[in-house]
């Protein structure tokens, strides 16, 4: 049943509207893209680019 359905996934993204298609991918979007999550700094991890003269 599922392999048939994503058989015609794209005959039926294909049938909608334009703004359906937009507000479609918008909420398949979060199965499909990283979730961003905010890094910090930690002690002893260079803050500048001292690190760049290693190289």
């Amino acid at each position: 049943m599922v392999d048939d359905e994503l058989q015609n996934l794209q005959d039926n993204i294909n049938e909608l509207e334009p703004k359906e298609r937009i507000e479609l991918l918008i909420k398949l979007l979060p199965y499909v893209m990283p979730k961003v999550q905010t890094v910090s700094a930690r002690d002893g991890e260079p803050i500048g680019l001292d690190w760049i003269n290693e190289f």
